[in-house]
């Protein structure tokens, strides 16, 4: 350990910044309204599913679970997937997919937001 910190210790303090912003991202759409369509372009277009910054990788996992969701696939095809969506179903969407996450979190049973 050269500089006092283990690549175990980073990996794992990396994975719950993932965790705490891609829980952010989906506390933050329920309550989006007028931009809620571009919000979501923004997380897909910003979406790297590896990525050493959080901010990607937990873009790329909301998206994947809004499209398992919401469009019955893992990745939406293009800028104009959601279109069809209204507010409330993405709101929905993403309250579930973030209570699913609160419950596996008080289970133990929670899989931490990984790279790639």
């Amino acid at each position: 350990m050269k500089h006092g910190i283990s690549r175990t210790t980073r990996c794992s303090r990396s994975s719950r910044v993932r965790d705490v912003e891609y829980r952010a991202e989906l506390t933050e759409l329920p309550f989006s309204e007028e931009q809620l369509h571009e919000l979501l372009e923004v997380f897909r277009t910003g979406a790297r599913k590896e990525s050493l910054i959080p901010n990607p990788v937990a873009n790329w996992h909301v998206i994947t679970k809004l499209s398992e969701q919401l469009l019955g696939k893992l990745w939406p095809e293009g800028e104009r997937a959601w279109e069809n969506l209204s507010n409330d179903e993405i709101h929905d969407a993403a309250r579930l997919v973030l209570k699913r996450n609160t419950t596996a979190l008080k289970a133990g049973t929670h899989e931490p937001i990984q790279s790639g």
